[in-house]
């Protein structure tokens, strides 16, 4: 019995590992390849990756108080570029239609006629200063255009699933908070020259140019 009983145990055992080296396969052969290989008719794909256009408009700082990190900021900037990439990449992620990337498409585009968007990540030391979307701010943010003074219109503390997120802001770190922070201007005006994004209070101050 007890050799039956090893037999036995040595037969699963080698199931387990013949379905764990299977398994990866199946998977590979199964899971969509989706990349690059989907078709949305006429409409126009971005040109160049989205880490070159990432790169082009985002921006960071940091200050510290001692040796301590009092705070840090890292903003991107809703250019019509990132824009277009983010919508291809969601058109890609979730195998949209060709009608649904054309709505979406217009749709982001539209949008950038009436306001700039920024997506900001931030960090304070402590936690009670981090409330850049609450009536009591510490912070002032507001937005340089050509010698124009623009101040926010809203800002949104995004509660995103973070890996969500993070497909499209890879830098945001776990102790950041992540707003949503709108002016209102046309995303055009902001990004036909240079524009200064200034986040300012009793932590520090700093000044992000956009594009980078």
């Amino acid at each position: 019995m007890a050799s039956g009983a090893l037999d036995k145990k040595m037969k699963n055992f080698l199931k387990l590992v013949l379905l764990i080296g299977i398994l990866p396969l199946a998977i590979s052969c199964v899971a969509p390849s989706h990349h690059g290989e989907l078709s949305f008719g006429d409409e126009p794909v971005p040109q160049g990756t989205y880490d070159q256009a990432l790169s082009r408009w985002t921006q960071n700082d940091k200050a510290y108080s001692g040796l301590s990190e009092s705070y840090q900021v890292s903003s991107t900037l809703l250019s019509k570029e990132i824009v277009e990439q983010q919508v291809y990449m969601d058109a890609e992620e979730y195998h949209w239609t060709a009608e649904q990337f054309k709505d979406a498409r217009q749709k982001a585009l539209y949008d950038l006629t009436a306001k700039t968007t920024f997506f900001m990540a931030v960090y304070t030391e402590k936690d009670e200063s981090n409330n850049l979307d609450k009536t009591n701010t510490i912070w002032n943010v507001f937005l340089n255009v050509n010698g124009h003074h623009y101040p926010t219109t809203s800002v949104k503390r995004i509660y995103d699933n973070r890996e969500v997120l993070l497909r499209k802001y890879p830098y945001i770190q776990v102790w950041s908070r992540y707003y949503w922070v709108t002016f209102g201007v046309s995303t055009n005006e902001v990004t036909a020259g240079s524009s200064e994004l200034t986040i300012a209070g009793p932590l520090g101050g700093s000044h992000l140019h956009f594009p980078n």
